[in-house]
Formats: C-alpha cells, structure tokens, sequence
C-alpha cells in the first residue's frame, strides 16, 4: 500500500515511521522491510497483521420524534441508524449554533440501531433547536449528522387568574353547576372535583373559550364549562379545580374559592334487627333498631305476610334519647306496644331511610313477627258423645288461642274423660260417627285411660261398645 519509507539506523537498530493519511484504508496488513548489506537485500515481514482506517461510519437514517413542543418531565427520543459497533450519541444546538445539551447517550440495541432519550427539566429552554448525532468508529473516525425537524422545548406553564363556580346549595340529581376560568389565551382548559382527600370524584371536565359556553366571546381567555349531577352522585365539601394546559404538555392549576356538595345517592342501611324472639302479646313492646345514613328521616312499618301494612310509618330516632345512646351516629332506634286487637300473624319489620334529596332506601328484617291479642272464635259445628254403655252425659268445652293459626279446643266428659279438637276459625263439619279415624276429634287424653279406652271407637268405656253411631249433640 506504502513504499520506500526511509529509515534510521542506530548501532543494528533500524527505526521506520509512517503517518496515516486520508483516504488509507485497509485490513489484514503486513509490514515487510528491507535491509541491504554488501549489495545485497534481504526482505522481513512482520507476522502480526495491521488494520488502517480512515474512512468515518455511515450513519444512514437519523430521527427523532418531538412534532410539537415538549414540556416538563416529556421525553425526546432520538433513533440512529448506522454501522454496528459504533460509539453514538447526540446534542442539542441551539439556532445560534451554540450547545444547549451535549454528549447524550446512544445506545445499540441491535446491529447498527441506536436509540437515546432526553427527558425534559425545568431549566430547558430550546426554540426551533436541532439534534445533532454523532457515530465513533473503533479508529476515532467521526461522523455526524443533523436532524432537519426542529425541537423546541417550552417549560413554561400557562397563565390562570381566576377559578370560579355558581353553585351556592347542595346540589341533588339532575341540577347542575356552571364553572369559569379566565388566563391565557389559546391553552386546553379542563375541571376536576376533588373530594377532601385529594382524590378526583370527577376528573377533566372541559372547558371552553369558543365563546358558546357562556364564556364571552371566542379566544378571549375566558374559559367556560358546565357539570349536570348524576344518580348515584354523592360527594360533600369538595373542591372545582381549574386547569389550562399548553401545547408542550404544561399545566397550571388553580381552585374555586367556595367548597361543592352534591348529593344524588340513596341512603345506605347497614343493618336492621327487632326484639321479638317469640310471639308478642297485648303492652308488649317491640323494639326496632337500624344502623346506616347519618342525618336521614327514618321510620319503621310492620307488615302482613301478603306485604301489605299493618302499621306504617312508626319512627326511628337518632336524637340520644330513650334507648339511642349517642345522637347523629347512624344508629336509629324506635319501638312499637302491642295494642288489644292488634292481629299479625307471621308478618315483617321493615325498616325505610329517606334523605332530604327524596331518595330513601328500604330493608326488611329476617325475622318474622307475631302479634297476638285476640281472643279465638266461637266454634260451632262440634260434637260430643260417649258409648252407650258409658253413660256419661254431653261434654262441656273450654278454648284457647294457640300461637299458630288455629283455635284449640278441650272437650271435658262429665265422667272424666277428656277430649281434644283442633278446628279452624270456621265452623266445623264433622262426621256423624265416632269411629277411629274420623271426625274431627283427636285421640283421647292419657287421663282417660285410667277406665279403660275401646279399641274400636276410641271412646272410654266401662261396658263393650256396641259399635253403633252416635247423633251428634251441638
């Protein structure tokens, strides 16, 4: 590749220099020298190869992705595209020609790709800058290309002078709240709710300067918007925050003066128990208890197993009176006396919370209730009678009411024999005869035994049954 450089002897020491100049380029070289002596000479090549480069990398394609300015803590990424094996990185110059950033890493990721990232501080300010890349090789062969797509970086927020909203009560479904902002022209505007602890009950709202949403004329800076409340919405003492945001992402926040409540949700019931552990008689008292809303309107119905009302509206209270210990906690207590003729058969507690919005909740107990107050019905329609062999006369009865549904009634023989029937509250139809298994008559008390008991009419008898129907005797 290169001839004839000279050399310098020094004893039998000869030393050859060659600079490098552009454009030499080459691997795998050998150095091979000449020595002459006594008209003779005598060639040595060197074993070890020599690689010569002068030639700077190929950067193909160089990118990055800013299309629109950057703001603080946004991320400029750059992509190169060149040699393998390569030392890349990248500045930011500004149009002067002067570094704003320099010296940023590019790192390969693949075989002739690398990718490097900027994250965008505070201090950075860059107008309609450019990147600059550039490729090392392993011989420090340099070479560098210019982004043409400019970069600009804006750190600076937009201007907000004022928040305000027109909500002066609480707020209950389908009403709604009207909000304005006034600052810097041409930025996004948008509003949040922000509940008491920091977190957004309703987050970026927009906000219009198009000057058809109450908010003066188009692109004054007065910025206008509106929220109308859901069902279900509930949120107290809140916060209407305002923001604008630019173009490179920054934002300003600022907050209305005056505090937001909306409520639009049901009330909860968190439980609902009474005091009946068995059936209630007349001057009983009935004892309901409830826990949920605090501040709701409360009452308690007892109702029939067909759903209707029995009573209705009997309050709860949450005043720290009587058995409610502490006032204004959620825990509603109220209570109800067995009346005479009161008549609730297998019925229901049920509990019902109302807020001052008109939405209430309702939450039946699972224990049924039983009032029982009045006396059984006269029963008409029985008989009673004996063997003929037993000589006994009529019976006479006595009745009570039974917790359940049905009336029982006791037949007491004039000779001791005792007797007993269960009817419904309508008269009975009973058989003409006595015999076992029919009629409405049960079997005969353990009493009745002591005379001994008929085997084939079940009636007590001293004498043989003459298995003989007997009249019925009403």
């Amino acid at each position: 590749m290169r001839g004839g450089i000279p050399s310098q002897v020094a004893g039998n020491r000869y030393t050859a220099t060659y600079t490098v100049q552009s454009g030499d380029d080459g691997d795998d070289l050998r150095v091979r020298a000449a020595l002459e002596s006594s008209g003779a000479t005598t060639f040595v090549t060197f074993p070890n190869p020599i690689r010569i480069d002068t030639v700077a990398p190929t950067i193909t394609t160089a990118e990055h992705d800013a299309r629109q300015p950057l703001g603080i803590d946004k991320v400029l990424s750059v992509v190169v595209q060149s040699e393998p094996g390569l030392t890349g990185e990248f500045d930011l110059v500004r149009q002067d020609g002067s570094v704003a950033r320099s010296r940023i890493a590019l790192e390969e990721s693949e075989d002739g790709r690398y990718a490097g990232a900027f994250t965008v501080t505070p201090s950075d300010l860059l107008a309609d800058g450019r990147v600059r890349v550039a490729m090392t090789d392993a011989a420090g062969n340099r070479a560098t290309k210019e982004i043409t797509l400019p970069v600009t970086f804006d750190t600076v927020p937009p201007r907000v002078d004022s928040v305000t909203h027109d909500a002066t009560t609480t707020l209950i479904d389908g009403e709604s709240f009207a909000v304005t902002l006034t600052g810097e022209v041409g930025a996004r505007g948008s509003f949040s709710i922000v509940q008491t602890d920091g977190t957004a009950f309703r987050a970026d709202a927009p906000l219009f300067d198009d000057g058809a949403n109450n908010d003066g004329d188009p692109n004054d800076g007065v910025y206008g918007g509106r929220y109308t409340v859901r069902a279900g919405d509930f949120v107290q003492n809140a916060q209407v925050v305002g923001r604008l945001t630019d173009d490179a992402g920054n934002a300003t926040n600022a907050s209305a003066r005056n505090a937001l409540s909306i409520d639009a949700a049901a009330p909860v019931i968190d439980s609902a128990t009474h005091s009946a552990t068995k059936p209630l008689r007349r001057d009983d008292t009935l004892v309901v208890r409830a826990t949920g809303f605090i501040g709701a309107t409360a009452t308690f119905s007892l109702n029939r197993a067909d759903g209707s009302a029995f009573r209705a509206n009997l309050p709860l209270k949450d005043d720290g009176a009587g058995s409610d210990e502490t006032a204004n906690d959620g825990n509603y207590v109220g209570d109800y006396r067995v009346a005479s003729g009161d008549d609730l058969q297998n019925g229901s507690v049920v509990v019902t919370l109302k807020k001052s919005n008109g939405k209430s909740v309702s939450r039946a107990v699972a224990t049924p209730i039983t009032l029982d107050t009045v006396a059984p019905d006269a029963v008409s329609g029985v008989a009673a009678g004996s063997c003929p062999s037993s000589g006994s006369r009529p019976a006479r009865r006595t009745s009570r009411r039974t917790a359940s549904s049905s009336r029982r009634v006791r037949w007491f023989p004039r000779k001791g024999y005792r007797l007993s029937v269960c009817c419904s509250p309508t008269s009975l139809s009973l058989a003409s005869s006595f015999r076992r298994g029919r009629g409405r008559f049960s079997s005969l008390s353990r009493r009745s035994m002591s005379r001994g008991m008929c085997r084939r009419c079940g009636w007590g008898a001293a004498a043989p049954c003459r298995r003989r129907s007997r009249r019925l005797i009403t």
